[in-house]
């Protein structure tokens, strides 16, 4: 009779010679006993590579030992096969949320289409009885603007200029920063001021 969700979190990182990373976060929601999960991940191999593969803290958050296995990684045909994530020698599941897995993926190829996407498969998540607690997943489409980490920070031409009665005002980070658009008319006067907080690195 439990239920929880399950979802995708994807951050882009620069990783050592400007490798660029897209680091994928497994998380559940709060769920009530919660004792080990499996799960398999589906995913574009023309696109994406499988770097790593790690446990999340979510089931050893007490303290207890975990087990933790991946059954295979197959980079030819783009999959994660039964990854198996457990408590070890502990009577009772946890009450939490968290992240049950992450997984490190190098981006291959931008250019072989629109997006590309990320899907979660035979998705399993057991309580310390080992009773079923059923898992809401939806698969995750990436769209390649959004795998893409720039060289550089710039802020580039709005469109469409001129413009009534809106306008987009793109912008690329090289790297995790504050953004702040200060906007002026053409006499140079505070127009308006769009505190956007802390934005992950990409377009």
């Amino acid at each position: 009779g439990k239920t929880t969700n399950v979802q995708m979190a994807v951050q882009n990182k620069v990783g050592l010679q400007g490798r660029r990373l897209l680091w994928v976060d497994i998380a559940t929601g709060p769920v009530e006993d919660l004792y080990g999960c499996q799960f398999s991940l589906v995913f574009d191999p023309k696109a994406l590579e499988v770097v790593s593969v790690k446990a999340g803290d979510v089931l050893a958050g007490d303290g207890s030992a975990i087990y933790w296995y991946v059954s295979e990684i197959d980079n030819r045909m783009g999959r994660i096969v039964d990854a198996t994530y457990v408590r070890k020698a502990a009577q009772k599941g946890v009450n939490a949320s968290g992240t049950l897995a992450t997984v490190i993926f190098e981006v291959k190829d931008t250019s072989s289409s629109e997006a590309t996407r990320l899907t979660l498969s035979d998705i399993k998540l057991a309580d310390a009885d080992a009773r079923f607690i059923k898992a809401i997943t939806e698969p995750a489409t990436l769209k390649w603007t959004d795998l893409i980490v720039p060289e550089k920070s710039l802020l580039l031409q709005n469109f469409p200029n001129p413009f009534n009665p809106e306008t987009w005002i793109p912008y690329q980070l090289a790297s995790d920063a504050d953004v702040v658009l200060t906007i002026y008319d053409s006499n140079g006067r505070l127009v308006r001021e769009l505190a956007l907080e802390s934005k992950a690195a990409g377009m």
